[in-house]
């Protein structure tokens, strides 16, 4: 090693050159030495390139450079969340859909008969939701009882299909807005946006709403990054059920308009199968067709079986079934047979079942902000519940899809450039059917100011409990029922479901503090489907709440 140092013998001022040859290494070596770590090091850095290059990718994308949203899936759900954002002038976003076609569960056939057949959901429960799904009064789209003695969930759309509504008036005009064939299989989410990927194709945007069917989830089509939490997927409470559709065609009608011979709806045995006249919805078609939808356990002992067994077994049940139920001669259905058409939704490939179970949906009603506004989970398996009635509808599932939109825009709101207007007719939608449903069973005026007087009351002494209020932050809410609750069940009722909605509207909220043991159990009796642990609040709450216990609902 050569060193600069004053000299020992030299005069001050003047510097001599000398050598340590303790430190001296062949300048050979140390290039060699250099070459090797540097190989190593490029080595290294291109295996870890390799295992984490779309991490890469996406850290090193500005993900505003995509789009504003990105749907996954083109369902109600998904359809629905586009028209709403459309309606508030939110025109950049992009449908990713798997499968060649719009609609996921709401498919059509134009060739079994003289007129179009709904040949996945078909029934509406009340007429009036459709305007609910589409904000406006002028669709001019007209609806038929199946039958004129059926009333709620037995409703056909006149001379037209559920297809053709979501077709005709929610799914987007611009072509350029659907991405189909497209197979979304890895989401990240992180503070800056969202990535999708689907067959090697990278998508960027703002914020991304999925609303693919819950077994698509469960079965890991989409691996997130970072993971969901369980509760969303995992620990999801129902697992969708198996459901055929069967298209009959008759000689004749020998068959009432509707007939629905089994159900059964509890936690461990639910499904149906019911039968009615598509005649009722075209009053012009002289074609009898049948239309058979076996739902749920109807569904398991045919969903492995091919298509033509599949229609024999369902002759065979009628033909025994209206020979002992409306007395006509044996083996009617088998003797005036034409045609038959089968779609077994468990078999296909994107959906993978019919639909799911009743549930009490508690912290998962509506649409779940996963990541701050950046990723929302939306459809059946996160209904937005209108009139409290079975979660499997298709307007629960599109109503969810709206809902993760008007999330999105809340969020979003001056640099997506929202039209506020109509985001205010958005909003006051929802208000309307929260109030509707808020005090479902009807309690009418008297329960409405019951639930108002628990509100303000129980967030009055919230707010005035000396030493709690670190708790009342975004993730907490306190919410105290005293022995007034005890006589009142109908104010009880209300404030309980005023917590749980707001607790499943608030992203941000993790769990509720309930006090009083009355109150906690008729809650989660009510609502269920919740992990709990008990806990003293102590001497903390005053003397006036002394030996009142809390319960901590933790939402999983």
């Amino acid at each position: 090693m050569v060193q600069l140092s004053p000299s020992k013998t030299s005069s001050p001022g003047n510097v001599s050159l000398h050598t340590d040859s303790r430190k001296q290494r062949p300048a050979a070596t140390k290039r060699g030495r250099n070459v090797v770590v540097g190989i190593l090091g490029g080595v290294i850095l291109f295996f870890l390139f390799i295992q984490f290059q779309d991490d890469f990718d996406y850290a090193m994308t500005d993900s505003k450079v995509g789009t504003k949203v990105l749907i996954i899936g083109a369902g109600a759900a998904g359809l629905t969340a586009a028209a709403t954002l459309m309606d508030c002038n939110v025109d950049d976003f992009r449908i990713l859909e798997a499968s060649n076609d719009i609609g996921g569960r709401i498919q059509k056939t134009e060739d079994f008969a003289d007129h179009a057949i709904d040949i996945g959901a078909s029934l509406l429960y009340k007429p009036e939701w459709l305007e609910y799904i589409k904000d406006t009064s002028n669709l001019n789209v007209s609806t038929v009882l199946a039958h004129p003695s059926l009333k709620n969930g037995h409703w056909l759309i006149r001379d037209s299909t559920w297809y053709d509504f979501f077709a005709d008036h929610v799914a987007p005009k611009n072509s350029n807005n659907v991405v189909k064939n497209c197979q979304v299989d890895q989401i990240w989410h992180g503070d800056t946006g969202v990535q999708a990927t689907c067959g090697g194709r990278k998508f960027n945007a703002d914020a991304a709403i999925v609303t693919v069917p819950l077994k698509v989830l469960k079965d890991g089509d989409i691996t997130f990054h970072p993971p969901l939490a369980p509760r969303l997927v995992e620990k999801h409470p129902v697992e969708m059920v198996p459901g055929i559709k069967v298209l009959i065609e008759f000689k004749w009608k020998f068959y009432p308009a509707y007939f629905e011979p089994k159900t059964t709806k509890t936690k461990d045995y639910f499904g149906w199968n019911e039968f009615y006249d598509f005649s009722a919805s075209q009053p012009g078609s002289e074609r009898h067709i049948l239309a058979a939808d076996y739902v749920g356990v109807m569904a398991e002992e045919l969903v492995d079986k091919s298509d033509a067994d599949i229609v024999q077994s369902v002759l065979d049940f009628l033909d025994a079934y209206m020979a002992k139920h409306y007395f006509v001669s044996e083996n009617m259905a088998s003797r005036n047979f034409l045609k038959a058409r089968v779609v077994n939704w468990s078999k296909e490939p994107f959906i993978r079942g019919a639909t799911i179970p009743d549930f009490k949906c508690g912290s998962r009603c509506g649409a779940q902000d996963v990541n701050g506004g950046k990723l929302f989970l939306a459809g059946e398996a996160f209904p937005y519940m209108l009139d409290q009635q079975e979660v499997g509808w298709v307007q629960n599932a599109a109503m969810s899809g709206k809902d993760a939109a008007r999330q999105a825009m809340m969020q979003n709101m001056n640099n997506w450039k929202v039209s506020k207007e109509s985001f205010e007719v958005v909003s006051k939608l929802f208000a309307n059917i929260d109030a509707a449903t808020d005090g479902s069973p009807p309690m009418g005026l008297a329960g409405d100011v019951l639930g108002l007087a628990a509100r303000s009351l129980l967030w009055s002494l919230a707010f005035i409990i000396p030493g709690r209020g670190d708790l009342l932050n975004a993730e907490e809410i306190i919410v105290l029922h005293l022995a007034l609750l005890s006589i009142l069940p109908h104010l009880l009722e209300q404030t309980c479901r005023y917590i749980v909605r707001q607790v499943s509207r608030g992203s941000d909220f993790e769990r509720v503090l309930v006090v009083s043991e009355r109150s906690f159990d008729e809650c989660v009796g009510t609502y269920g489907d919740y992990s709990c642990r008990q806990d003293r609040m102590g001497q903390s709450l005053g003397s006036t709440s002394a030996g009142i216990f809390t319960r901590v609902i933790e939402f999983h």
